[in-house]
């Protein structure tokens, strides 16, 4: 199999519908951004301060929900833990693909965005994809974590939403320094996909909860 038709490959595997919600968010953002400047009603200000909260807190919550749907499609995780390939690396390459969308769905909003004049936070250029990829890893972390966990999809959806609840009722309003609060949300979130897929290494505790579910 080549790269192309490996990554091909996990990118169905992956799930459509999951891959979608990442670029569906970045349409509808997109769609308020052209609705807004169309408009003409708007402050630049107030319109520029809405577009990032919506960047910062619409398109990384979809990216945890599409983790969590990655985790939970796997429904003969026999057969797969039987495989040459470890199931760990498997889920690496998944989400890695969910990645790479996510990063193009962010990339173009922000030049949607500054092309509009909307944009109005401090960080520009490369540095402002850091705005929605601290709180993304942070989602898309959760979500692993929990589908590894429960090996449910609604479990770690459920786990998402609370985890960005969280995030911006509690961990926004006290680390207002936006850089600090980013990178540490990224932190956190590599993290859990690091302890997500070392719990996906261990064989019979995979087992035993399918064992569960079947039950």
């Amino acid at each position: 199999m080549t790269d192309t038709s490996l990554w091909s490959y996990e990118a169905r595997r992956a799930g459509p519908a999951a891959l979608a919600l990442p670029l569906l968010a970045a349409g509808g953002i997109i769609a308020v951004s052209i609705a807004v400047s169309a408009a003409h009603q708007a402050t630049t200000q107030g319109a520029g301060l809405t577009m990032v909260r919506l960047v910062a807190d619409v398109l990384p919550v979809t990216v945890g929900l599409a983790a969590a749907a990655v985790l939970g499609r796997e429904r003969l995780l026999e057969v797969q833990l039987s495989l040459p390939t470890p199931y760990p690396v498997t889920v690496r390459r998944r989400l890695g693909v969910l990645g790479v969308v996510a990063l193009i769905a962010a990339t173009a909003i922000l030049a949607v965005l500054d092309a509009a004049g909307q944009w109005t936070h401090p960080a520009h250029g490369p540095l402002a994809l850091l705005v929605p990829a601290g709180p993304a890893v942070l989602m898309a972390g959760a979500g692993a974590w929990a589908g590894a966990r429960w090996q449910s999809a609604a479990a770690a959806s459920t786990t998402v939403i609370g985890v960005w609840l969280g995030q911006l009722l509690v961990w926004d309003r006290f680390v207002g320094i936006w850089q600090l609060n980013k990178v540490l949300l990224a932190a956190v979130g590599a993290g859990l996909l690091v302890a997500a897929l070392r719990r996906l290494s261990d064989t019979e505790q995979l087992l035993a909860g399918a064992g569960r579910d079947e039950q």
